[in-house]
């Protein structure tokens, strides 16, 4: 038997993607721990390349992988494809604006992601304000983190 939803695996980068590659129906909510230099931008791609066919994952936790702007949009891109993840934590990656200008282009056409952790990410102001532009297109996300951002966005 499969074990419910919230029940949260932490595996490395070389233990997920195999498990992420078969559909593995045990495998619903990851955490994927990169060590403490992280997966870097170069696992970020290696995870979205997968995360484009799965079906079965439904929760993924990338804290603190240093996956930076070109790891979120590689992401971002698998979001496009994807469309059973539910939970998306990308909390303390560096994605910066870029990295938010590309997820916030993939809510556009995701449908199934409900919860978003971009917390402590440096999104600035600009980053900010194209996720804000992005909500109202977008149904399906009900939860949206962007705490430890500091940002402008008067007129």
């Amino acid at each position: 038997m499969a074990p419910p939803a919230d029940n949260w695996q932490k595996l490395s980068l070389s233990d997920a993607l195999p498990r992420l590659n078969r559909n593995d129906l045990e495998l619903k909510a990851l955490r994927i721990d990169g060590g403490k230099a992280g997966i870097g931008v170069e696992g970020a791609k290696a995870v979205a390349e997968v995360l484009r066919s799965n079906t079965s994952l439904r929760k993924l936790n990338l804290t603190m992988n240093n996956i930076l702007a070109e790891g979120a949009r590689a992401i971002a891109d698998a979001l496009c494809h994807n469309s059973t993840l539910q939970s998306l934590n990308l909390f303390v990656n560096y994605i910066g604006g870029e990295g938010a200008k590309a997820l916030a282009e993939a809510l556009a056409s995701n449908k199934s992601l409900q919860e978003l952790n971009l917390a402590d990410n440096g999104l600035g102001s600009g980053g900010a304000r194209v996720l804000a532009e992005a909500l109202p297109g977008n149904t399906a996300l009900t939860e949206l983190d962007l705490h430890c951002e500091t940002w402008a966005l008067g007129p």
